[in-house]
């Protein structure tokens, strides 16, 4: 009898193993399916949040540009290379025009993007904050006016970095018969961008000299792993790949837990747009 109860214990425990095995390896194709799914919708959502940061940059570069191309502007920047003595001040026939365009414009995004106006020789003659005691071209940039031939965004590119590290300028010259006679600058900080550039929200821009946008450096502390990751990605992106788009994800283990990010390159800077996302979730 007891022979008989141990063949049947033993078949029953024959019969549970292909089981067993049949839901262990179910398990594993749910779980990689569903990890596709979700690097898959990571990668996606990357992209569109990529692609609404680079349509931001863009309206700038369009907004500097139309104010760098009013005839106010022009007509002031002409008439200080005509006669060095005209100033911006309130008595002026320019002030008016010119403060109102700058001032108008910036209005339209809070306090978030700052206009500046330089004469040909970088001194300061008007800005959307009213004040042209702010400092000269040369007391923030180490490049000359002459050098900017179209616009252009720059990151890390004011001397004075204490003041700049969280914001983006946009310049452009401004051009009258194919010569510069002054330049705009718009100063951009973060909070222009809402959401897609956020540390709270784990949104983050690398450049390509190793440092992150607007001074959002805490991922080499919370996760020195990613960033080597991510910096050798741009880096061989610009060295091998710089002809066409990239994206992906990276997961990795940092002191937040198990984490999954997406990433996709801007291509017209070489920066790499970075999301966070808990892969748990």
């Amino acid at each position: 009898m007891s022979i008989k109860k141990s063949l049947q214990t033993y078949i029953l425990l024959l019969s549970t193993i292909p089981v067993i095995i049949v839901t262990i390896l179910a398990y594993i194709i749910a779980s990689n399916k569903y990890l596709d799914l979700n690097q898959e919708s990571l990668k996606a959502t990357t992209l569109v949040y990529k692609d609404a940061f680079e349509s931001q940059i863009s309206s700038q570069l369009i907004e500097t540009e139309s104010v760098a191309n009013l005839n106010n502007v022009k007509s002031y920047l002409l008439d200080k290379i005509n006669d060095s003595n005209i100033s911006l001040v309130e008595a002026s026939a320019y002030y008016k025009p010119v403060t109102v365009d700058l001032t108008t414009t910036a209005k339209n995004y809070g306090d978030n993007v700052n206009y500046y106006l330089y004469d040909i020789d970088g001194y300061l003659v008007a800005s959307s904050t009213g004040s042209t005691n702010s400092g000269d071209w040369f007391e923030y940039m180490d490049s000359s006016i002459l050098d900017f031939k179209t616009s252009q965004v720059l990151i890390n590119a004011a001397i004075s970095t204490t003041s700049h590290k969280n914001s983006i300028d946009i310049i452009s010259p401004v051009v009258v018969n194919n010569s510069t006679i002054g330049i705009l600058r718009a100063n951009i900080n973060v909070d222009y961008f809402g959401s897609f550039i956020s540390n709270k929200k784990g949104n983050y821009i690398l450049c390509n000299d190793d440092s992150f946008l607007f001074g959002m450096d805490d991922l080499y502390e919370s996760d020195p792993v990613l960033v080597e990751k991510a910096n050798k990605i741009i880096d061989d992106y610009i060295k091998y790949d710089s002809s066409k788009d990239l994206s992906g994800t990276i997961t990795n283990t940092g002191t937040d837990g198990y984490l999954m990010y997406g990433y996709s390159v801007i291509s017209k800077y070489n920066w790499l747009y970075i999301t966070r996302q808990d892969s748990s979730a």
